[in-house]
């Protein structure tokens, strides 16, 4: 999907952005998630335990 930037009533595209990792972008997203989804960080990487081995971010929705 594309992105674009308003400048007044004209739209431009804006450039990519390549990430080497994704480590990275995991990292911009959380110090971005209440600008992104709404949402509070809690944790990086919490472990969703054995049944299903993995991790995850963690974050918490505040419901007005």
């Amino acid at each position: 999907m594309p992105l674009f930037q308003i400048n007044g009533a004209k739209l431009s595209l804006t450039r990519p952005t390549n990430f080497n990792q994704e480590k990275e972008i995991q990292a911009l997203i959380e110090k971005n998630l209440e600008t992104v989804v709404n949402c509070r960080f809690i944790a990086t990487e919490f472990s969703t335990g054995s049944e299903h081995a993995g991790r995850t971010t963690m974050y918490y929705q505040r419901l007005i």
